[in-house]
């Protein structure tokens, strides 16, 4: 239960934290369109993104 609600605080402060800011032009630019269209392919290519690079600076850490 502990890790549930360490893994819900750690999302949580993801939204604080600044690296976010610079993307939310790209988001808000696509609010009037259909998610699936371009929310979805833009979510998914940033935690992709994201996901790539956390893997690289764990095994270059490792």
């Amino acid at each position: 239960m502990l890790l549930i609600v360490l893994a819900y605080l750690g999302g949580t402060l993801t939204i604080l934290n600044p690296c976010i800011l610079p993307a939310l032009p790209f988001v808000f630019s696509r609010a009037d369109q259909a998610f699936a269209k371009s929310g979805l392919p833009l979510l998914a290519g940033m935690g992709l993104t994201s996901a790539a690079v956390a893997s690289l600076a764990a095994i270059g850490g490792g």
